[in-house]
């Protein structure tokens, strides 16, 4: 003799568990970024000079690629709006799930650098769509 089968108060509260923690997982892929950034300022390295007027820094940049496609990638200044960015080598291409790595000069007007540590502001872009921002920090003669 079979019993037929009925929910009872710890099925369903087994279920409710299961269908929240599928929620969460489903969240936390679908909402995280395709790269992860990180610029770190070179270790050793003063500011430089390159022109009258002008200080500039040297910083590595690594980036994980945590899509299913290669990106290639372009660096750009946002804070402050008086400065360029000068990568050293090629165009950045972080293959599919993997890491890439680049070296680049921040180069701002000695007028902008009104302290020893100015902070910046990038935004990583493949093609025109931003994919990441981060900070780093600027490093000029004491005032």
């Amino acid at each position: 003799e079979s019993k037929a089968f009925k929910f009872g108060a710890r099925t369903i509260a087994y279920s409710t568990v299961l269908v929240i923690l599928l929620g969460v997982v489903t969240y936390s892929l679908a909402a995280r970024k395709e790269i992860e950034t990180t610029v770190l300022r070179a270790p050793g390295m003063l500011y430089q000079e390159p022109a009258p007027g002008k200080i500039s820094n040297l910083y590595n940049m690594k980036l994980v690629n945590k899509s299913m496609k290669d990106l290639p990638v372009t660096v750009r200044l946002l804070e402050p709006s008086q400065g360029e960015i000068q990568v050293i080598g090629s165009d950045i291409t972080v293959p599919k799930e993997s890491v890439g790595e680049s070296v680049f000069f921040i180069i701002l007007d000695r007028s902008v650098v009104t302290s020893d540590k100015v902070k910046v502001k990038l935004g990583i872009y493949s093609g025109n769509r931003e994919i990441d921002e981060v900070s780093a920090t600027f490093v000029g003669p004491t005032p």
